[in-house]
């Protein structure tokens, strides 16, 4: 079961995104605690931290993270008694089953119902998060 919630912001693959025109948004606000991960990096996260495309974004047990997008979309993630709201404009969804996810596909379209995950995908997500 994962610890913390990890959302990709995955809009191309490829070298890691560092400059300013790979932005893909800032923080509008955290509760909490809430890192960014990128090449094995971490980066916390505070009101005004840049997020990079290709950012894996990791919050602490009830924490909230609200991120503005460049298209001044609001990407909210959070975490409330154990379970995982994932909401953008297209609408929401709660992850409240161990080893289900979502995919958010961009700002306008809802994310995805929650599914089992594979046990590789599983994997991944626990490599990005695990110390």
């Amino acid at each position: 079961m994962l610890a913390a919630l990890v959302v990709g912001i995955l809009i191309h693959q490829g070298i890691a995104a560092t400059t300013e025109e790979d932005i893909a948004g800032t923080v509008a606000c955290v509760q909490g605690s809430a890192i960014a991960m990128q090449d094995a990096v971490p980066r916390i996260l505070e009101s005004d931290s840049p997020v990079y495309i290709g950012d894996v974004l990791l919050t602490g047990p009830d924490s909230r993270l609200e991120i503005k997008m460049i298209d001044d979309g609001i990407f909210q993630v959070g975490l409330w008694s154990g379970a995982v709201v994932v909401e953008n404009r297209g609408g929401e969804v709660e992850i409240n089953q161990p080893n289900f996810g979502t995919r958010v596909a961009d700002q306008e379209t809802p994310p995805v119902e929650p599914r089992p995950w594979s046990a590789t995908k599983i994997q991944r997500a626990q490599a990005l998060t695990s110390f």
